[in-house]
């Protein structure tokens, strides 16, 4: 009976592997084909002082614009809500950056939105990061 258990937990093991293996193979290869489409026209671009915090109440800023042109910052920056995070570093499209190359830069990124909402995040950090 052991034998059997670990003859089917070898051959499941197997056909996992194959199968995550494949799935890798098309998902690399395939990515662009299904991916949403570039939406057209405008679009709504908000600006969240904290990416936890996106209901429609919590909007700091909010405009209209043509997608695919440049974006426009608030004018103001935003007061720190964490006093472990007083630093505002700026503006970006993720909710948690890798580091500070992940900064939007408003004067050469243009939006390619595929909704017709485009969220932006206050990038906070502690004071000598």
């Amino acid at each position: 009976m052991k034998k059997i258990m670990k003859v089917f937990t070898l051959l499941g093991l197997i056909v996992c592997l194959g199968a995550c293996q494949k799935g890798g193979e098309n998902n690399s290869s395939s990515s662009h084909e299904h991916s949403l489409p570039i939406v057209e026209g405008e679009i709504t671009v908000n600006f969240y002082v904290d990416f936890t915090r996106v209901n429609d109440d919590d909007i700091y800023y909010s405009y209209t614009v043509e997608n695919g042109s440049l974006l426009t910052p608030p004018k103001e920056t935003p007061k720190a809500i964490y006093p472990e995070f007083p630093v505002f570093k700026g503006w970006s499209n993720k909710e948690v950056i890798d580091d500070l190359s992940d900064i939007w830069d408003f004067s050469k990124d243009k939006i390619q939105s595929t909704s017709k909402t485009f969220k932006m995040f206050g990038i906070w950090m502690a004071e000598g990061e």
